[in-house]
């Protein structure tokens, strides 16, 4: 899923990830960068347990994961505290003090809605230090107020081969496809 696009109704600076022909809900995901997890969300979707985690690097790039369905141990401690929001109430708490993670530290062993064979996560990276520049003058949506100003194409910053990879996927949303407002081709 193409980040800065319409899926769902909604504006969304954030992509993902889909693994539609996998027949199960078990997925690894591993931080992508050192940074600090400073908010999180316990939410329920389609009546099952949701996470969602934002990081921010010292440099002030932010990540967010979300529908993680299981997490490792660590995480699941981590999380534990903090409210579940009822259905679809994705509203953060903050994680204070912040908890450092490390590059390739394991987070989530499944991921989306398992009663619908929904297998996705959603993934998005956002530059706190600067605006991206696209004119949302058109667009009235709640996730542009959010952090859509600051949304960047994370495919753009992968390896080589695998930004190449990934490129040549179809976009998960037919409608949306591969359109998008901060990835170019």
């Amino acid at each position: 899923m193409y980040p800065g696009q319409i899926r769902g109704g909604d504006y969304k600076p954030h992509g993902g990830v889909r693994f539609d022909k996998l027949p199960n809900n078990f997925v690894g995901v591993y931080a992508p960068m050192d940074a600090n997890l400073y908010q999180a969300a316990r939410h329920l979707e389609s009546g099952e347990m949701q996470y969602s985690l934002y990081f921010i690097n010292d440099c002030g790039i932010m990540y967010k994961l979300d529908h993680l369905r299981e997490l490792t141990d660590k995480f699941e401690n981590i999380l534990g505290p903090i409210p579940t929001g009822a259905e679809g109430d994705s509203r953060t708490t903050m994680i204070s003090p912040p908890v450092f993670i490390s590059a390739g530290e394991h987070v989530a062993t499944k991921v989306g809605i398992e009663r619908s064979k929904n297998v996705f996560y959603d993934f998005g990276v956002y530059d706190l230090r600067r605006t991206n520049g696209v004119d949302y003058s058109v667009k009235n949506y709640y996730n542009i107020e959010q952090f859509g100003m600051h949304g960047i194409c994370w495919l753009d910053y992968l390896e080589e081969q695998d930004k190449s990879l990934a490129k040549s996927l179809p976009g998960a949303d037919g409608k949306s496809g591969k359109q998008s407002d901060y990835c170019k081709y």
